[in-house]
């Protein structure tokens, strides 16, 4: 049975509001009023007012923070005729009145106000957003419930409990008359119970790598995709993007958004394409295929009754030439030379069609790998060669086969979380990599990224050139067999390591609805590239 590749997400049922509700869009906003907000200790006339709540920390791998990492400026008012008079020459007429009849009930408000005022009994201070307006690692750090009291996606949600433990407050103290109004002349007093710990949880993204893969992307114009970013030394994920992002104040929309923007395309499987064909080619290698062994491409050739086509008539190729210039027939002839088992069981080995957990709550799809009995049928053997008929497969999956490539036929298990922050800042509980899994020779695993290099220099990946730095990788633009008005949906894929003479990290682009792999996703690797080696 054809399986179905569209995507499913489970659908939260809470609406995110922002962090300490200091943002709007009034340049005055009333954030925090009435008495559930203030306490007179008895027979002291203290009065408080709770100004802000904080969270445990999301930090990436060097402790640069990404979460809480910006602050609003917000001003706590006392219930004064002085603070009102102040008001009265600040706010406008709607403003003014609806603080006033705060004001008169003596209740002491929080206001964010666009200018700064000077007066006795207004208190100004910068308070911490938990997300920034542009939130980098948006679907990986996920959201909170509304009232922010619980995570619901991302590692918001699998760190829900550690996070909370770290929660902290600011309150500001002031003295009052018998009737609950501000003393003029009174200092405010700032009572921080654990506000801003530096306790959390750290990942293994690198901030300025973040930024880098999101900036490209969005200069490229990537509009529904994904890409992920490996480490090759260490396989942490130092990068994850999908696309589209999505409005943390406005959620509710996002849920009927057919475009699915809350959905982390990072962790979604695909149809696979070309960006497979180095596995099936470092296979035969090891079992001793020549690689300057020639094969005559007549643009399309028959697999048990079926006719499979090439992009073009490539003429004579042999395997360096047709995983630069993609040859599918080339695929499908070597293949048939191959035993399909073991060739299952190396795509296994590199982790196709297992989940890959990332966090508690947070994992991988597995993606589909086809069992050998399916494979025994001539036409899916075809398809399996050059990455179609039911393969899918997510970024990580993929990344880890370019990995294993660029790290001398090693795989290394990829993983997101790094360890626990204390309040001291000292990392613990640290993440313990498992030993490498030998797949391909070094000398298999060095062939192919020669021919990953010529498929840049001179092949379909042109597009994905750095300048100054060579690099190595491949296209895809796989068919779904999903049809819209009359043309079939296609996913296309980039898959690539640089530098090329000392690989360092490798970078795989897909792209949904795509158009091809060179023009969708291989400028995103460039990009990329090229922000990371000139700006950061």
């Amino acid at each position: 049975m054809k399986r179905k590749k569209s995507i499913l997400f489970s659908r939260p049922l809470v609406v995110y509001f922002c962090v300490i509700a200091v943002l709007g869009l009034l340049p005055v906003r009333v954030l925090l009023v009435g008495n559930e907000y203030s306490q007179v200790a008895e027979n002291s006339g203290a009065k408080s007012l709770t100004v802000a709540h904080s969270r445990g920390i999301i930090y990436d791998r060097r402790l640069r923070r990404l979460s809480n990492e910006n602050t609003v400026t917000v001003s706590v008012v006392k219930p004064t005729l002085s603070a009102l008079n102040t008001l009265r020459n600040v706010l406008d007429n709607d403003e003014f009145s609806a603080i006033s009849k705060e004001i008169s009930h003596q209740n002491p408000v929080v206001l964010r106000i666009g200018n700064s005022v000077e007066c006795d009994d207004i208190m100004t201070l910068p308070v911490y957003s938990r997300y920034s307006s542009k939130q980098t690692a948006s679907h990986i750090i996920g959201y909170l419930s509304d009232g922010e009291t619980k995570g619901v996606s991302g590692i918001e949600r699998s760190f829900d409990a550690l996070l909370a433990s770290h929660n902290g407050r600011l309150d500001v103290r002031y003295f009052a008359d018998a009737n609950g109004s501000g003393l003029p002349g009174t200092d405010f007093e700032l009572v921080n119970s654990n506000y801003n710990s530096n306790g959390g949880v750290v990942l293994t993204l690198d901030k300025k790598y973040q930024s880098a893969l999101e900036t490209a992307a969005d200069k490229c114009r990537l509009k529904k995709g994904a890409a992920v970013m490996l480490d090759l030394g260490s396989g942490e994920i130092v990068a994850a993007i999908s696309r589209p992002d999505y409005d943390r104040n406005n959620i509710s929309a996002c849920l009927t958004d057919e475009n699915l923007p809350l959905f982390n395309r990072a962790l979604g499987s695909y149809p696979v394409g070309s960006v497979f064909k180095p596995l099936v080619a470092a296979y035969a290698l090891e079992r001793g295929t020549d690689p300057l062994t020639e094969f005559e491409c007549i643009g399309y050739t028959v697999s048990g009754g079926k006719t499979f086509k090439c992009m073009k008539n490539h003429g004579t190729v042999n395997m360096a030439s047709a995983l630069a210039y993609s040859c599918n027939c080339y695929f499908i002839n070597l293949i048939e030379k191959l035993d399909i088992y073991e060739v299952l069981e190396t795509a296994k080995s590199l982790g196709f069609g297992s989940s890959i957990e990332l966090a508690e709550n947070l994992s991988t799809y597995s993606g589909n790998i086809p069992e050998a009995t399916e494979l025994e049928q001539p036409g899916a053997r075809a398809n399996f060669s050059f990455g179609q008929g039911s393969l899918t497969a997510n970024v990580i999956q993929v990344a880890c086969l370019y990995s294993a490539i660029a790290n001398g036929g090693e795989y290394k298990k990829p993983y997101l979380v790094k360890g626990l922050c204390d309040e001291n800042m000292n990392i613990y509980d640290e993440y313990t990599s498992p030993s490498p899994v030998k797949v391909f020779s070094k000398s298999t695993a060095d062939t192919i990224s020669s021919f990953l290099e010529l498929a840049v220099r001179e092949g379909t990946g042109t597009a994905a050139q750095v300048e100054n730095c060579r690099v190595g990788g491949k296209t895809a633009t796989a068919q779904t067999g999903e049809f819209i008005g009359g043309e079939e949906r296609v996913v296309t894929w980039f898959a690539g390591f640089y530098p090329y003479e000392k690989p360092e990290y490798v970078l795989v682009v897909m792209c949904e609805d795509g158009d091809s792999g060179s023009a969708d996703c291989a400028p995103v690797f460039s990009q990329t590239v090229n922000n990371i080696l000139n700006n950061y």
